[in-house]
């Protein structure tokens, strides 16, 4: 794409960033190269960037703003160059900013770029460190009021973009990834998007969750056929389809998509084993043992820091033990908070299906019964030594890592403690991931049920939700109690 598509507007691109807001909003991942034969890339990838964004400094409340400028008019009084100083923090300086929230002030105070020009000129007046951010943070907030009012009215999702002054300068976007070249007579397109490709550095699961896009994109329909070769299977499960009634119907239907999909992905698993392979022997072998540093080059984290290691090692635990909750009903593994207590539904997934079993449930009034495991969070500080145990939960809730045991206490030979429950509308999940429970407790003569909301906060992974059934069922079985110790007497 030419930078200057509009040739009667020298050095403007406001066409072409138009139509490149336009890609942004496509379900197909584009790549573009932007050509230009203006000298400055940077000014070109910054025109993009503020083309593509929505304004992001917070700015300043009315008491900072009302001492900047205070500060600023002495400037001006004492002699001072204020369209210097405005001038040394522009495009490059806010978009810092914007990108680098928890950096940029100490980037400023030790006078490093993009802040170098700043710093000088301050470092020049009696402005002390406080005051220094505040004229920064001012000017900032005029850099803004000036981009502003040039091509904010994007929606573009998922926004980056490499630092000022790198070679092959590049912006990603969720669904876009765009390279920068300079007009030339031997200008090769391939070359430069490889280039910015490169210097982008995706992470490898990227690169993974790409091979599989294109195996399906190439070799789809060829896979396709080898899962369409089972007519028979595929004709009476595609009668049950349509002869269940509307909500066995929905479960169905859910289950027959994941068996679908999962037989589209078993048909490519050789080739994208192959490459998996193939790409992680060139990373070991470029890394030379050294791979902390491969894996803070790919995605920013530092795992030879202790805290860094842990919590990606935990948020890895959480990653293959939970998930984001799924379905329209509330199913085995569902973690539900219920008045700030978190409890796991253990119940057979057969057994909560809407419209089944309604023999075994009349009476209820359409409640589901369900058996329910309290969870024990596990204390701060405490040590992760049995981290194997098969004692400890990870589960990812509203973005989160929380740890929690099983067994109260987190000891082994403790009873799990767990009620039955009872979901109301048969267990169909509302609006907000909520299900409304019915919960037996004691009350001053009798036993009461108790109508509480529950939110469905996340989902163990099948195995684990398995496991726990197991683990239930062992401690709901308690064959041996009559059994007399060696003095003859009963436990």
């Amino acid at each position: 794409m030419d930078y200057e598509l509009d040739k009667s507007k020298p050095s403007d691109g406001s066409r072409a960033i138009e139509i490149v807001r336009g890609l942004t909003e496509n379900d197909h991942f584009n790549l573009v190269v932007v050509h230009t034969s203006e000298d400055e890339l940077d000014i070109v990838q910054h025109e993009f960037v503020i083309g593509l964004m929505q304004a992001g400094f917070e700015g300043m409340d009315e008491a900072a703003r009302a001492g900047a400028e205070a500060l600023i008019e002495t400037f001006e009084i004492d002699g001072g160059d204020l369209a210097g100083l405005r001038g040394q923090v522009g495009g490059s300086q806010y978009l810092y900013a914007i990108s680098h929230p928890n950096d940029y002030v100490r980037v400023m105070m030790r006078g490093d770029a993009p802040y170098a020009g700043f710093s000088r000129i301050a470092g020049a007046t009696d402005w002390s460190p406080p005051q220094k951010i505040r004229i920064l943070n001012w000017l900032l907030e005029r850099a803004q009021q000036d981009i502003l009012g040039k091509f904010w009215k994007s929606t573009a999702k998922g926004l980056e973009w490499s630092e000022t002054g790198i070679d092959a300068r590049w912006i990603k976007t969720d669904s876009t990834f765009l390279a920068f070249a300079r007009k030339a007579e031997q200008l090769d397109i391939f070359d430069a998007l490889t280039q910015a490709l490169k210097a982008w550095n995706p992470a490898p699961s990227r690169l993974f969750l790409a091979k599989l896009r294109a195996e399906v994109d190439e070799y789809g329909v060829i896979a396709q056929n080898e899962v369409l070769k089972q007519k028979r299977a595929l004709a009476y499960g595609y009668k049950k389809l349509l002869s269940a009634d509307d909500d066995k119907r929905r479960s169905e239907i859910g289950e027959s998509v994941q068996r679908h999909s999962a037989k589209l992905i078993d048909a490519m698993e050789t080739r994208l084993s192959e490459f998996a392979a193939n790409m992680v022997e060139k990373e070991v072998d470029a890394a030379g043992g050294d791979f902390d540093t491969l894996c803070k080059a790919h995605f920013g984290i530092d795992l030879s820091k202790d805290t860094e290691l842990t919590k990606a090692q935990q948020e890895h635990n959480a990653y293959i033990c939970s998930m984001e909750p799924v379905g329209w009903h509330l199913t085995t593994g569902h973690v539900l908070d219920i008045d700030g207590e978190y409890w796991v539904c253990l119940s057979p997934a057969c057994d909560l299906v809407p419209g089944q079993a309604k023999g075994r449930r009349k009476g209820l009034g359409g409640r589901t019964p369900f058996a329910a495991v309290r969870l024990t969070p596990r204390p701060r500080g405490a040590k992760q030594d049995e981290i194997q145990s098969n004692l400890y939960l990870f589960l990812s809730i509203r973005g989160n890592v929380q740890v929690f045991h099983f067994h109260p206490d987190g000891k082994s030979n403790a009873e799990p403690h767990w009620r039955k429950h009872y979901a109301e509308q048969e267990g169909i999940i509302q609006p907000g991931n909520r299900v409304d429970v019915s919960i037996v407790e004691t009350g001053k003569t009798r036993l009461v049920a108790k109508k509480k909301t529950a939110e469905i906060v996340s989902q163990l992974r099948y195995e684990y939700a398995l496991n726990l059934q197991q683990k239930l069922s062992r401690s709901m079985t308690r064959v041996g109690l009559s059994f007399v110790n060696e003095h003859g007497e009963d436990d």
